[in-house]
């Protein structure tokens, strides 16, 4: 036995020696060219200075994250409202993990096939001199499959680029939990100014009731009127009640973001009035390109025709070698024994593959230019629709506010010198308020079409600063 085993122990080492050479030869084929992007995407600029909430396994900057309370408290501004939601939106953790499995795709994929060890034993058990062992032959070897035509390089190169996908979907999910707070924030900003302007249409409303019954008292003017002024001020104090409903519902949809149940701070804090003019069309048009959905679109057309190649690949024959010892128990000799498997592939080993790889390669080339001419199509309606409102707060701010509230101190005075009835005074006050929350819901709904544009360009636009708290 001694002989057996040093014999089988040289077979090991001539076939591993002979296993890396091939294995070497291999590793000499053409490499995949990497592609230029290659690793996780840069994050847009839009909130790119804000850290958001990464899995554990990446390394993070802490200290960031430990600035950052358990939840918010007193006066809350934009970029504290956005910290909190970036690192702890329990929707962007799941896209962050995601990009962590398709990680460890990567390193799943780049793996070797493992040496097979196979033990076999002939013609034992039998009758006369084949019984027992007397006459078996035992077979003892090791097998490697050797993988040709860069499988490997080219499965691997595949799952990168579908981590780097991951990574689009986490920048994209991102941008969405940015604009979808800064959103929110200025809803909550939005509902504390109606909160702010129904209290002072309620103080208007009970100043005009008392200078009404004062005017009853003093018989200068009919019972009736202090009836409508009393009624005027009942609605008033109703649509109060209302506004600080909506108020509490904006602040619960803006705390969710951050996974809060319930909003434990006080109030936002920011600039709802300053807005700015829009960039031009064609500057905006040029920064399609770094919409994640664009770029995400591109990758994925990388990655159809990596797996196209990887396809193909698939298509050639591996060759499995074997060897080994044999050894004869009746007349007590030892012999080595080498073979080498390849398939025949007489039917084809990966065509159904390597057509359903080309044609998904086709369908993402149109894929790529349809989304490319909807984010253009949906950018130009955008676009539209926040200049017209940035010319109707114009036009709001500079005449019309400013009518309305002339309007209603003439009438106001008017009255109480008996100039002008009590119908003129209720119309006056109706039409400032009604003109105010106009120039509040237009206000607020340009910030809102604003953020759209920023989340198809990824970028913040002239108009950011007036967010910047």
């Amino acid at each position: 036995m001694n002989l057996f085993e040093k014999r089988f122990g040289a077979l090991l080492c001539r076939f591993f020696l002979t296993t890396i050479f091939v294995a070497g030869v291999s590793a000499c084929a053409p490499k995949v060219e990497q592609h230029p992007n290659e690793g996780r995407p840069l994050p847009r600029s839009l909130g790119e200075s804000i850290p958001a909430y990464e899995s554990v396994e990446i390394s993070v900057d802490t200290s960031a994250a430990t600035a950052i309370p358990d939840d918010l408290t007193g006066v809350v501004t934009l970029r504290d409202a956005l910290a909190q939601a970036l690192l702890k939106n329990p929707d962007l953790a799941v896209f962050s993990w995601e990009v962590r499995v398709a990680s460890a795709r990567i390193l799943q994929a780049d793996l070797s096939p493992n040496p097979e060890f196979n033990a076999e034993v002939e013609n034992f058990g039998g009758s006369d001199v084949r019984r027992n062992f007397d006459g078996a032959e035992s077979t003892f070897a090791l097998s490697q499959m050797i993988e040709l035509g860069g499988k490997r390089d080219k499965r691997t190169r595949v799952a990168s680029l579908e981590r780097n996908l991951a990574g689009w979907d986490f920048e994209a999910k991102r941008l969405d939990v940015y604009v979808a707070t800064t959103k929110a924030f200025m809803s909550t900003l939005t509902a504390q100014r109606r909160n702010d302007l129904k209290k002072e249409q309620f103080a208007l409303a009970t100043r005009v009731r008392d200078t009404v019954e004062e005017r009853v008292r003093a018989g200068r003017a009919s019972p009736l009127e202090s009836i409508k002024a009393t009624i005027t001020l009942e609605a008033s104090q109703i649509e109060a009640q209302r506004a600080v409903r909506e108020l509490q519902a904006a602040r619960d949809k803006l705390a969710a973001l951050w996974g809060a149940v319930t909003a434990r701070f006080d109030r936002v804090d920011g600039e709802l009035e300053k807005v700015s003019p829009l960039p031009p069309l064609a500057d905006l048009i040029n920064r399609i390109k770094q919409n994640p959905d664009v770029a995400r679109a591109e990758m994925e057309f990388e990655l159809r025709r990596s797996n196209l190649a990887l396809q193909k690949a698939n298509d050639i024959p591996d060759v499995t070698f074997n060897a080994g010892v044999r050894r004869y128990e009746e007349s007590n000799d030892s012999a080595f024994v080498l073979g080498v498997s390849i398939p025949i592939p007489v039917f084809g080993i990966n065509r159904g593959g390597i057509l359903e790889a080309d044609r998904r390669l086709a369908q993402q080339k149109y894929r790529r230019q349809a989304g490319v001419v909807d984010v253009t199509s949906t950018l130009k309606q955008t676009y539209r629709e926040a200049a017209a409102l940035h010319s109707e707060i114009v036009a709001l701010r500079e005449t019309i506010l400013t009518g309305a509230q002339r309007a209603f101190d003439a009438a106001e005075l008017g009255y109480g010198q008996g100039k002008f009835d009590f119908l003129e005074v209720l119309d006056a006050q109706r039409t400032l308020f009604e003109v105010r929350e106009r120039h509040l819901d237009t206000t607020s709904a340009y910030h809102s079409a604003t953020l759209d544009i920023e989340r198809l360009t990824g970028q913040a636009l002239v108009s950011a600063p007036g967010r910047s708290k």
